[in-house]
């Protein structure tokens, strides 16, 4: 199997908040993961820093084996286009149409 995303040391802090401290994890192709937590604990963070939406405040995340921060602008919207990610609040904007939401996430 190959990897998919590898994410080392990855430290995060919002302020004097410390939010996750040496996170570490691989995720090989065709494998589920499930992140188990309590509200706050940094579970949707990750998730926003592993799909290149947050940047952690150090550490380092790879995606298909590249570095994401080595990444060109261009790269990165060629892999955002790989995948699709439904946070639990705000997911679609209720004053829009269906196809205004998903062409949103096209641009």
């Amino acid at each position: 199997m190959s990897q998919v995303i590898k994410v080392e040391n990855i430290i995060t802090k919002f302020g004097s908040k410390l939010v996750h401290s040496g996170v570490n994890l691989e995720v090989e192709q065709n494998e589920i993961y499930a992140g188990l937590g309590e509200s706050g604990s940094g579970k949707s963070v990750l998730l926003k820093e592993m799909t290149m939406l947050l940047k952690p405040t150090s550490g380092d995340i790879y995606l298909f084996g590249k570095n994401i921060r080595d990444l060109s602008r261009a790269e990165m919207a060629e892999l955002k286009q790989n995948w699709g990610v439904l946070f639990q609040f705000g997911a679609l904007f209720t004053s829009f149409r269906i196809e205004n939401n998903i062409a949103l996430l096209l641009k």
